[in-house]
């Protein structure tokens, strides 16, 4: 089941800075009850009047004053959590949810845990066909972050996650940190979206619809999630929009050498990084993999491989020529599970968290 919680308002309000408690919600257990709260606040003022300059036709409708967004995202402080606290964001892919990091916020959501997790629900096409204002650049997706982040009180990121695309927008910001402080960055799946001639022509081509009202109809009638299933696309789409926001950041996003660039400044500066990969992954190409890896430097002393399906961290169970020890002293480190796909940060949830605060947040 697909949760889209993200709304616009555009009615004249004032900017709500403090957050609204709107329910207690059991996410895994009794024991592990999570704070879901919604918070209001205006997005990207500024930086439309710079896209503007830039794209005046695609950006004609974007507010200087900003887009009013209503956000529904995971926050483990809540009441328990006491003295100092070390703080992960975990930025989800595109599409995605808050609840593709459940793992995660339910490992750290309990009481004897010193880890906050919060996790928001970036814009999704909804934004987009109420306003046709947010094109999802990561221009756009970046700044929603910085905002939400201002709304929340928060600049200290212990520890910057993404999965798949997520890479995109948070690559921005620890390349341009500006107000915030950020320790140390998780990979999870990454999907660096170095995509074909033929691939990106099918993206530029769907994406123009997805840019007018009438292409918008026309994709709801065509209904592309139901064709990318029939011919058997690895990614399931639970619904139009999640294609239309897919080909949207797809077209305007992706400049591939900007990310190289931004991949290289993680190694330069040696930010401490855990990199998650899942070999059945069907979704990241091989040879992407390759140039990340080149990008960041990563050889195989920085790999350790698990060879079975088992969620365990014993020596039997993983490969490496160094030392355990030896690993964690690497500004890099790479986890690898031979049984993982898109989703291995969850299927192996119990090693991959152990080494969040292994590598990371020690």
């Amino acid at each position: 089941m697909r949760i889209n919680t993200l709304k616009v308002t555009l009615l004249s309000k004032q900017v709500i800075s403090s957050v609204n408690v709107i329910q207690y919600k059991s996410l895994h257990s009794s024991r592990q009850q999570l704070l879901v709260k919604t918070i209001e606040f205006k997005t990207c003022g500024q930086l439309y009047d710079k896209l503007r300059q830039k794209n005046p036709k695609l950006y004609r409708n974007s507010p200087s004053s900003g887009l009013t967004v209503n956000v529904e995202y995971v926050d483990t402080l809540g009441d328990n959590k006491t003295g100092k606290v070390k703080t992960i964001l975990a930025i989800h892919g595109i599409p995605g949810y808050y609840n593709h990091f459940d793992k995660l916020y339910q490992y750290f959501g309990n009481k004897c845990s010193s880890v906050r997790v919060i996790a928001p629900n970036m814009p999704d096409f909804g934004l987009t066909r109420q306003t046709m204002a947010f094109w999802h650049s990561n221009e756009e997706r970046s700044q929603f972050i910085r905002d939400f982040l201002k709304a929340i009180n928060v600049s200290t990121i212990d520890c910057l996650v993404s999965h798949s695309a997520g890479i995109h927008p948070i690559s921005m910001l620890w390349t341009d940190p500006q107000e915030l402080a950020i320790k140390s960055i998780g990979l999870f799946c990454p999907q660096p979206l170095w995509l074909s001639k033929n691939v990106l022509f099918y993206s530029e081509l769907t994406s123009y619809l997805a840019k007018h009202k009438l292409g918008i109809k026309l994709m709801d009638t065509i209904r592309p999630d139901r064709i990318a299933h029939r011919f058997g696309y690895p990614m399931s789409y639970a619904n139009v929009d999640e294609v239309l926001l897919t080909v949207c950041f797809g077209s305007i996003s992706l400049n591939q050498q900007l990310l190289h660039q931004r991949l290289q400044f993680i190694r330069q500066h040696k930010i401490p990084t855990l990199m998650v990969l899942g070999e059945r992954d069907k979704l990241i190409l091989k040879n992407n993999l390759k140039y990340l890896f080149q990008d960041l430097g990563v050889n195989d002393s920085h790999f350790v491989k698990y060879l079975s399906d088992k969620d365990n961290d014993r020596s039997d169970n993983k490969t490496n020529d160094k030392s355990e020890n030896d690993i964690n002293k690497d500004w890099i480190k790479v986890l690898s599970f031979a049984d993982g796909g898109h989703f291995a940060f969850n299927k192996f949830s119990n090693i991959v968290n152990k080494q969040l605060v292994i590598h990371l947040l020690s």
